[in-house]
């Protein structure tokens, strides 16, 4: 008896899924965190038909995350020298100044 109330609602399942009106697709947006402040934008998520597809997009997604990692590690190297190079021209300019100073001083 009880098998007979859901006969109904397993064939309008069944009817849903086979015709194509159930779509299951990844959502707009996903937060990331436990405070959902950041967001990412799942629009550019590639379409996938099967494991192997999944397993190719990752692969490349993963590249992307070590070229991103290391200009990252480049810019870091960059700015450090840079902030060198900015402490010298620094100290160079106090030597000028107090040298100038000394020779107005005179």
């Amino acid at each position: 008896m009880s098998l007979r109330r859901f006969v109904p609602f397993i064939a309008i399942a069944v009817l849903v899924c086979t015709t194509g009106c159930l779509s299951v697709q990844a959502p707009r947006e996903i937060n990331v965190g436990s405070d959902g402040a950041e967001s990412v934008d799942s629009s550019r998520v590639p379409r996938t038909d099967s494991h192997d597809d999944c397993r190719y997009e990752l692969e490349k997604a993963y590249r992307a995350l070590q070229r991103i990692e290391h200009d990252l590690a480049r810019a870091h190297d960059k700015a450090a020298e840079y902030k060198r190079e900015r402490d010298r021209a620094e100290d160079a300019l106090e030597r000028c100044q107090d040298r100038l100073e000394r020779y107005r001083g005179d």
